[in-house]
């Protein structure tokens, strides 16, 4: 197998500070690519040390990759300034964010990726994954490095590395073998001792070529570098400063692997400038993660067993005694911010969400809206009313529609600062929107009481509650995974419970783009096409039924944008065309999990909406 690299390193991005690390990071990288026997002409650095990055010649790179058909695998590395925008990653080059372009659309070029005739490709960011800061910042648009040419029908494995979890930053840390002013990526260390073979649970004994061979695997050192990072922060005493946990997302199959080492134990040859650190202990406890608290809460959820309790997870017994040499084992507790966020998933997990307002309209229609006040519901599909008595932040507000014909109709809904959410009245169910400190939290649809489905919604009352508050609690803090056999449950609770709330088919629909299970996508929209007579937007945009579109030209897609902030970074990728001036909406998007628009935004649409350009 032919493999190549792509590695990026950016220590100046615009007026960010800069950063100490993410060049040298990106040549420790080269070394070890090189180490590995890929061909120096298959590696390729592009380092801001010489001058300006940009992002045209790294898609030159990836191109000529592409175009050669002979690369087995590719793996794509950033070190540098992150952003999370509309909760989509993009690495800022130097040019960013005065150029918006001059930043990688990372969800838009997986997307890409996946069809680009590679059979694996691995996304690896050390890089933050806050939230843009300033209105600058937040105009990024980035730009999508693989190409559109989409040379196999067939989605190829794209796994995906993160520095940190969403929402959170990348640390440097100083070097204690180095110079004071020295500093070190923490998670490009980490990962290298990794892939080095210095994590022997993340190895597995296997013959390659014929001979005998060690092989990192993907998902065990995922697993590992988790352990390994919060060990290694306790280690440094920096447990009070640094939040930091990666992620990962692996679709590869079992058999994919990142490096290869020989199957004797040799000792591993590092770079000049590259500090030795002891191996880790072999008992490093694996922390308890919003990931794995996610994770068991989706397991109680779907299959009836009880989450584990305890947050942090005790140390082993066997603590070495003094003098031994070795190290102490360190328990994986989170820090006092960490325990905040598990807080806050379970507490969202575990909110009583029983209905607070109506659950009929004498139309068989409206919206309940929790946390926030609505003052205008526009419609050119619907006769829509705001419920005189019920406008108010504290109680929300009531909206009845009325629907003339068809299955659903986008309703422009108005608050008072003057920001918006486009979201379509559903015939036979009363959508349920919850702002909480101003961002849309979540957005659900009950069936109205007098409708065929008011009965079996009635019967799984509880338990739909349970598993619709844990998937909101998990996709707000950006820890909703599907794992193991719970993407086929779940796409079985959907499909038995018809109709019931498909906003889980939103969340469903990521989750699954994520696994990069395009046949459980298709088999949703379809089953949701016939029960609704039409399909979510967002169900279209990765169950592939968008591309190369005009929204305004199919009237089965509802509304003309995405409903989760994240698949504007799709859009793209995809080909999809969005209505004239729809596209401008994106400078105006709020942050916030499901796409909300500031006050200029509701501007624009207000105009499109009452001339019926938007449904």
């Amino acid at each position: 197998m032919k493999r190549a690299a792509i590695l990026i390193g950016v220590n100046k991005t615009g007026k960010l500070p800069q950063l100490h690390d993410a060049v040298s990071g990106a040549r420790r990288m080269e070394a070890w690519a090189l180490q590995q026997g890929m061909a120096r002409d298959a590696v390729k650095l592009f380092t801001d040390d010489t001058g300006p990055l940009e992002v045209r010649d790294i898609k030159k790179a990836i191109r000529s990759l592409v175009d050669s058909a002979s690369i087995g695998q590719l793996i794509v590395y950033f070190a540098g300034h992150g952003v999370n925008l509309h909760r989509g990653e993009y690495w800022l080059l130097s040019d960013a964010p005065v150029d918006t372009q001059e930043a990688v659309n990372v969800e838009g070029s997986v997307a890409l990726a996946r069809r680009a005739g590679i059979p694996h490709v691995v996304f690896i960011s050390d890089a933050c994954r806050t939230a843009a800061e300033g209105i600058q910042a937040q105009a990024v648009t980035g730009s999508d490095v693989f190409p559109n040419d989409e040379v196999s029908d067939l989605e190829q494995s794209v796994d995906i590395f993160f520095a940190s979890t969403l929402g959170k930053p990348a640390f440097e840390i100083k070097d204690p073998d180095a110079a004071s002013a020295a500093f070190r990526a923490l998670y490009t260390d980490t990962l290298l001792h990794g892939l080095q073979g210095e994590f022997p649970d993340a190895l597995e004994a296997a013959a390659l070529g014929g001979e005998a061979a060690r092989l990192v695997r993907p998902r065990l050192l995922k697993k590992r570098l988790q352990a390994e990072m919060t060990r290694r922060i306790a280690a440094a005493g920096l447990q009070a400063a640094v939040n930091q946990v990666p992620d990962a997302r692996i679709t590869s199959d079992d058999d994919a692997w990142l490096a290869r080492l020989p199957a004797a134990e040799t000792q591993l040859h590092r770079g000049a400038g590259d500090a030795i650190l002891r191996p880790a202990p072999p008992f490093a406890p694996a922390p308890r993660t919003l990931q794995t608290v996610s994770g068991e809460l989706l397991d109680a959820a779907l299959h009836g067993a009880p989450p584990t309790p305890r947050m942090g997870t005790p140390a082993p017994d066997d603590v070495a005694e003094p003098g031994s040499g070795a190290e102490p084992a360190i328990t994986a507790e989170p820090s006092i911010a960490a325990e905040r966020e598990l807080d806050e998933l379970l507490g969202g997990a575990t909110r009583d969400t029983a209905a607070e307002g109506p659950t009929h309209f004498e139309t068989g229609c409206g919206f309940r809206i929790e946390g926030a006040r609505v003052v205008e519901a526009l419609a050119r599909g619907a006769d829509t009313e705001v419920l005189a008595g019920t406008a108010s932040a504290a109680t929300g507000t009531r909206v009845r529609v009325k629907l003339p014909a068809g299955p659903a109709a986008s309703v422009l809904l108005v608050l008072e600062d003057g920001g918006s959410v486009l979201v379509p009245a559903v015939a036979e169910f009363i959508a349920v929107l919850r702002f909480e400190d101003g961002e849309l939290a979540d957005l659900a649809y009950e069936p109205a009481e007098g409708s065929w489905r008011w009965a079996p919604y009635r019967e799984h009352l509880d338990e739909l509650h349970t598993l619709r508050n844990t998937i909101a609690a998990a996709a707000r803090l950006g820890v909703f995974r599907l794992e193991g056999d719970n993407a086929l449950v779940l796409a079985r609770r959907m499909q038995y419970a018809k109709g019931v709330d498909p906003a889980l088919a939103l969340y469903a629909a990521y989750a699954y783009h994520d696994l990069q299970r395009q046949d459980l996508i298709r088999h949703m929209a379809d089953y949701l096409s016939m029960d609704l007579y039409f399909t979510f937007f967002d169900i279209g945009l990765v169950a592939r039924l968008l591309d190369g579109k005009r929204v305004v030209d199919d009237a089965r897609f509802l509304p003309c944008v995405p409903l989760l902030a994240q698949g504007w970074a799709l859009l793209r990728a995809f080909r999809v065309q969005l209505p004239d001036g729809v596209q401008d909406l994106q400078r105006h998007l709020l942050p916030s999990l499901w796409t909300q628009f500031a006050a200029a935004g509701t501007a624009l649409l207000r105009p499109m909406v009452l001339s019926g350009r938007i449904r």
